[in-house]
């Protein structure tokens, strides 16, 4: 330990901070003496704790961004093939939180899908508003899903029902679907549901110290506003982070002119289905149920006028009948323009 200062050193130091010639708002500093009595400055020696479970996290995960960009977009296809509306997703970008704090955020009762996430280490939390949540059962049983502004305030319970239950691991494992495609461009990730809780007491997956990325999805589906909110183990991606810190490579005009090119190849391939309609009549339901075997049902149009033409089931064009080789064939007129009325 250095000598401490003496009775004259402290003298002269307190005459310095009364006069102002020393700055008390810069960083503190502690002096010492030299065994040959010079005096020197060090900085403030500050305690550091190596068993503690705080952890410096400095700049932003770009590509982690970008996968989240695509799982919202895959999400909105998977939420389609469960019978439910299009709905409209979005991602806000990532940023750390602590785990308490993430969970503080979810209402009761919560609606928080648990899901592995191999080949990575830890387990991530799928939390859905329980407005969103519930809206969203009524629409996938053909109910009136009500405004979210609007929307009676949930009661707090134990549990979920069966059914509910069922429908919250539906819905986990359509985000499983959309997460394994958005990453599969840097990890071969496959997320799987294991159950659904409540309450947060119940998780038992690690302490409110803990850090998460954590990424909120706003979602609008039909008149319904709600959000779903992912918190990924932050130790988890430690083995992808160098990868997910990258920013994305931008897509130069080489690459953007060769993809219009392939997708106008693809396009150009698909089958679409042509049809024309001959012509058409309106009757009463209990005239279209007389009808007998024989009968004429006369059409609306004339026989050699022009005929709708459709594709893919879109009205797209005009034609004319004509004979070619004795065969009925017909006869190409014009596109119908983008903004020509429905008919």
């Amino acid at each position: 330990m250095p000598p401490t200062l003496s009775q004259n050193e402290v003298d002269a130091l307190m005459e310095a901070l009364q006069d102002g010639r020393i700055d008390t708002a810069q960083e503190r500093t502690v002096i010492t003496r030299t065994p040959g009595g010079a005096t020197g400055k060090t900085p403030e020696v500050k305690p550091y704790d190596l068993v503690s479970r705080e952890r410096v996290v400095r700049g932003r995960m770009p590509t982690l961004d970008a996968i989240h960009g695509r799982l919202a977009r895959g999400l909105s296809q998977q939420l389609c093939e469960l019978g439910l509306p299009e709905a409209e997703i979005a991602s806000d970008p990532a940023a750390p939180q602590k785990m308490g704090e993430f969970l503080s955020y979810q209402t009761s009762p919560a609606c928080i899908n648990l899901l592995s996430i191999p080949p990575l280490q830890g387990t991530a939390l799928l939390c859905v508003q329980p407005n969103l949540f519930f809206a969203l059962l009524s629409m996938a049983f053909g109910g009136q899903a009500m405004v979210a502004d609007a929307a009676l305030p949930v009661r707090p319970r134990a549990d979920l029902s069966a059914v509910e239950t069922e429908f919250a691991r539906l819905l986990s494992e359509a985000f499983a679907r959309a997460a394994a495609a958005a990453w599969s461009e840097v990890l071969a990730l496959k997320p799987a549901y294991l159950r659904t809780e409540v309450s947060a007491e119940h998780l038992m997956t690690g302490s409110s110290g803990d850090l998460v990325m954590a990424c909120a999805f706003p979602m609008r589906v039909a008149d319904v506003e709600g959000r779903l909110d992912l918190a990924l183990p932050y130790t988890s991606l430690e083995p992808v982070k160098p990868r997910l810190a990258e920013h994305p490579q931008e897509e130069s005009p080489a690459d953007r002119e060769r993809w219009q090119r392939n997708l106008r190849l693809a396009v150009a391939h698909v089958p679409l289905r042509l049809s024309i309609e001959l012509g058409r009549s309106a009757m009463s339901l209990r005239r279209l149920l007389d009808l007998q075997v024989g009968q004429v049902v006369r059409l609306e149009e004339h026989p050699g006028g022009p005929l709708r033409l459709f594709l893919g089931g879109a009205h797209k064009g005009v034609a004319i009948p004509v004979e070619q080789n004795g065969k009925f064939a017909i006869e190409f007129v014009e596109w119908r323009k983008p903004d020509d009325a429905r008919g």
